[in-house]
């Protein structure tokens, strides 16, 4: 296993450091995994107003334990990845601990250096993304954390419960695989920011509306959460066929189907088949978007075997035929 505890100043420091750490090349700019450690790559890119970002592409052949020390500085790191093939990946923030290995997570939250933060990640992991140094003074102007200032200080007060990550959209996801895919070819720094700009906006947008909920949500155990996030998981897993029943769902949550459905309205906002159906509908635009199929092919990838039902649907959501867009 591989050990890196560091102080983080800046991540170009830490891109050297880490490397050093790795025995793998950087030229400052860019790590690339030595064959040894893995294969793949973390990209620096430097944004305006004193951001910083890390593009992520890689996956791993050691386990890894890094260890960010608690620093007294008030700055923030957003992160927005997609891990596959996890055995196992566990998050200590401050004293409280999180772990889960059921094979794949895509999330996003936030950090504070205020508090010291230990990953655990185990060989055979794929990790794609962005992670983001963002300094007071762009949350302070950007975020209006004066205005907000209750919300940020509840959310970080949440340290590692299930509710501090928010679930990566499609949207969401569809910006990681841009940013990661630009590495083939070098875009504007315009490009960049606009996409990593979009990211946190969805986050914060998230975020308000998820303090709101929270002490509701408190009558739910951490464990009640993290068995609901793999039901949720299984429910957006195949749009091509039937959503599970509640009756499945729940099972899979270890919980009854009242509470199930309970649990899950107030975490995820929407009741399940709604939450079913917008993730499919926004989906179906993705594929739309794209100019590689047709509306049949996409009514078809999303589960409709009529085609009539498909646009119908669309319209509901989006007020627009999926032919006109």
């Amino acid at each position: 296993m591989i050990s890196f505890e560091y102080e983080l100043t800046n991540f170009r420091q830490f891109l050297k450091d880490f490397a050093l750490a790795l025995d793998s090349p950087f030229d400052g700019e860019k790590l690339v995994f030595h064959p040894r450690i893995g294969k793949g790559y973390m990209r620096l890119i430097e944004l305006q107003d004193g951001m910083e970002a890390i593009i992520s592409d890689f996956y791993l052949k050691e386990d890894i334990l890094l260890e960010r020390k608690k620093d007294d500085r008030e700055y923030y790191t957003f992160i927005s990845e997609e891990l596959t093939k996890v055995k196992e990946f566990t998050v200590k923030i401050g004293s409280d601990i999180s772990s889960f290995s059921d094979g794949q997570r895509a999330a996003q939250y936030l950090t504070s250096f205020l508090y010291g933060v230990t990953y655990y990640i185990s060989k055979g992991t794929g990790i794609r993304g962005i992670r983001v140094l963002l300094t007071p003074e762009w949350m302070h102007y950007n975020l209006d954390i004066a205005a907000n200032k209750d919300v940020f200080l509840r959310y970080l007060g949440l340290k590692t419960a299930g509710l501090i990550y928010r679930k990566m959209d499609i949207e969401s996801k569809t910006i990681i695989q841009e940013l990661v895919e630009s590495e083939s070819e070098e875009k504007p720094l315009i490009f960049y920011q606009s996409r990593i700009l979009k990211l946190i906006e969805k986050f914060c947008f998230w975020l308000k509306k998820e303090m709101v909920m929270v002490p509701e949500a408190r009558d739910f155990s951490r464990e009640d959460i993290n068995r609901l996030m793999a039901a949720e998981q299984e429910l957006l897993s195949d749009f091509s066929t039937p959503a599970p029943t509640i009756a499945a769902l729940s099972r899979k949550a270890a919980m009854s189907p009242s509470k199930f459905k309970k649990i899950f309205k107030t975490i995820y906002g929407a009741p399940v088949y709604s939450y079913f159906q917008d993730h499919r509908m926004e989906k179906a635009r993705l594929l739309l978007m794209s100019g590689n199929y047709t509306v049949s092919e996409v009514g078809h990838a999303v589960g409709y075997a009529n085609l009539s039902n498909f646009s119908a649907a669309f319209k509901r959501k989006f007020n627009q035929l999926p032919s006109s867009l």
